[in-house]
């Protein structure tokens, strides 16, 4: 395991860690923080079982996607409610 992360603001952070499998990279666990903007991805070797998760603190919307297909995206707004993704700009 390998985890690399910088800092660039007081609200703009990024974190990655590397899951090792016979000395190559087999996962990888991003947390990003830009402002009000959070992002944290779950990856592997295969991107269709990558997990996707956003949001953001200020508006309370976010979504969950499951690998690269934006038709496997699951939003929510700010009631924390299910919401067709267009709803809220995602």
């Amino acid at each position: 395991m390998e985890t690399t992360w910088e800092r660039t603001g007081e609200d703009n952070f990024e974190s990655t860690t590397e899951y090792f499998g016979d000395g190559t990279g087999v996962q990888t666990y991003t947390y990003t923080q830009n402002g009000n903007i959070f992002d944290v991805t779950f990856s592997d070797t295969d991107s269709q079982n990558n997990i996707y998760v956003h949001w953001n603190t200020t508006a309370l919307t976010g979504y969950y996607q499951e690998g690269t297909d934006t038709a496997n995206r699951y939003c929510w707004n700010d009631s924390f409610t299910n919401v067709d993704c267009s709803t809220v700009g995602y």
